[in-house]
């Protein structure tokens, strides 16, 4: 998943549908009673660690994956996962580069109890961003464009980064029950926003106009 949340730090992603939701809570940015998705970060267990490499069509990655216990009854663990990818995308004149960074230690003091903290950097830029196409004017639609054609303008930037800070804890206190209490806050990048080219799509014939956007949030 490339911006906001990168998959290399994820340990799973759980779908809830209909009034599974009520689980746990609705979203900081909305959510819905239809569903809602569920991310759950990797936490620090002991498992074994992994690097990988590889590319995404011209754009090169590297990854890491260690985690290990830091007290010989596996009490205390840390994980660090990392990734990193720079390059040219399938698209025209497109490129991405993606960092994702993450500390997360783990404290079981009895068996009841656990305790976890983690700590993300983020960071995404896109240079060459292609926006979707709105339609107005015109019911009939033009010809599909080829997947790789970029509307865009090459100059387009998109910057999203940020800090995020997550504690839990945990309490068994009965078999079958117990009680999670969470806190977390996000941290935006000063730089964060775009330059981008949004296309309006008048008719059939494909004649597009074009306006300019700026805008920076945190």
């Amino acid at each position: 998943v490339d911006g906001f949340v990168n998959a290399a730090n994820l340990e799973r992603i759980e779908v809830y549908r209909g009034a599974n939701v009520f689980l746990d809570g609705g979203t900081a940015f909305g959510g819905s009673l239809g569903g809602n998705v569920n991310l759950i970060p990797k936490k620090a267990d002991g498992s074994a660690s992994e690097l990988s490499a590889g590319f995404i069509t011209d754009r090169p990655f590297v990854s890491a994956d260690i985690s290990s216990d830091l007290t010989t009854d596996g009490r205390l663990s840390a994980r660090v996962t990392a990734y990193y990818s720079d390059g040219d995308t399938a698209i025209d004149f497109n490129s991405q580069q993606n960092q994702n960074y993450a500390l997360a230690l783990s404290w079981r003091p009895n068996d009841q109890l656990s305790l976890l903290v983690e700590r993300t950097r983020a960071r995404s830029r896109v240079r060459g961003y292609r926006q979707d196409l709105f339609f107005v004017g015109s019911d009939a639609l033009p010809e599909v464009p080829d997947l790789s054609s970029n509307f865009g303008q090459p100059w387009s930037l998109i910057n999203d980064g940020y800090v995020r800070l997550i504690g839990k804890a945990r309490l068994d206190f009965a078999e079958g029950w117990s009680a999670t209490i969470g806190a977390g806050n996000i941290w935006g990048d000063d730089d964060n926003g775009f330059v981008d080219v949004f296309p309006l799509v008048e008719n059939a014939q494909g004649d597009t106009t074009f306006f300019i956007e700026q805008r920076q949030f945190f």
